[in-house]
């Protein structure tokens, strides 16, 4: 059981700002955004934030459903998807975990200490994989971040190497 209510888009991305990039197909449109409340023990009221739940409808059965998750990465659902059997793969140098076919697609991951869990129904696997990637921009181990290291390592070597062939040729 849980309380939710309804939120802009404008409060949404006061709180994430990364969402403003989301890339979906042209054909679907934000249908609402919901923010989620949990029992709270402490108070006996439904005020333990859960997440936000974003959803995008695209018509004849199509949507796009992103939940954030506030403190855990298990969103409680009206059915059971073993995570087990979920995909590992790297995109944009980023950890997720990923299933689908014939246009029905789940994403599992956390980006920039953000929970996301993500379910499709009617788009292509490439739109997939477009909007996990308006998601994840870049990561630590980015392969531009990777690259611009090894360069920088490779100047220095050099400089290095410039240095002491000075100080040979100067002897």
């Amino acid at each position: 059981m849980e309380r939710s209510e309804e939120i802009t888009t404008d409060d949404l991305y006061k709180i994430y700002p990364l969402l403003k990039d989301i890339v979906v197909p042209n054909d679907y449109n934000i249908n609402g955004i919901i923010k989620c409340y949990l029992f709270n023990d402490d108070t006996s009221k439904y005020d333990k934030l859960y997440g936000y739940n974003i959803i995008y409808s695209g018509g004849n059965n199509k949507y796009i459903d992103i939940f954030i998750l506030t403190d855990t990465i298990k969103r409680l659902r009206c059915f059971s998807i073993d995570t087990d059997e979920m995909k590992n793969s790297i995109i944009n140098g980023n950890n997720i975990k990923i299933m689908g076919e014939n246009k029905n697609y789940y994403a599992i991951f956390s980006y920039n200490n953000i929970n996301f869990d993500i379910e499709t129904t009617g788009i292509s696997e490439e739109e997939f994989i477009r909007l996990i990637k308006s998601i994840i921009k870049y990561s630590y181990l980015s392969t531009d971040i990777v690259d611009r290291f090894f360069l920088l390592n490779i100047y220095i070597l050099l400089c290095y190497y410039f240095v002491i062939g000075v100080k040979c040729i100067e002897r």
